[in-house]
């Protein structure tokens, strides 16, 4: 009977755990979209949004997914200085060294949100060119004019 039941937990481990990600689809922007260019709304079990495209307005940096989904990292001023940004909440006065973030989803996290800083995240950011390398670690965000909170994160490099 254990080696039937040892068996059938191996057996199930391997069929959940090796599952296909929709995340190395080609791209239309060309190329390879891997977990370089991703960002995530509601933690380790949201969604996760592939980037195909950058703009620049202004201090914002923006990343987009297909269907318009976007992050944005707003700067003090731009282009940023490679370097660690301390996270800070919507309200507050960006200062050298710091970010502020903000999401646009249109999936089941829908609505825009706006990272807390509370948490003191900071992001790495680097400068490759015209475009930047963002690390955000895992932080909070609130929904603008509501109390909905869900986790953040976010790995952008240049297409």
């Amino acid at each position: 009977m254990k080696p039937i039941l040892a068996t059938l937990v191996l057996l199930s481990l391997a069929t959940f755990s090796c599952k296909k990600s929709d995340d190395n689809t080609s791209n239309p922007g060309g190329g390879t979209t891997t977990t370089e260019r991703l960002w995530r709304v509601g933690g380790t079990t949201g969604t996760t949004y592939q980037v195909n495209n950058y703009t620049r307005a202004n201090e914002t940096y923006s990343a987009y997914d297909k269907d318009g989904n976007s992050i944005n990292f707003t700067f003090a001023s731009y282009p940023p200085a490679t370097g660690s940004y301390k996270v800070i909440d919507d309200k507050a006065t960006l200062g050298s060294n710091q970010v502020k973030v903000y999401i646009a989803s249109f999936g089941s996290s829908a609505g825009t949100y706006t990272a807390t800083g509370s948490n003191g995240v900071s992001a790495d950011i680097t400068v490759v060119g015209t475009q930047l390398k963002i690390v955000l670690p895992e932080t909070w965000a609130v929904k603008l004019g509501g109390t909905d909170s869900v986790k953040i994160a976010a790995t952008l490099s240049p297409l």
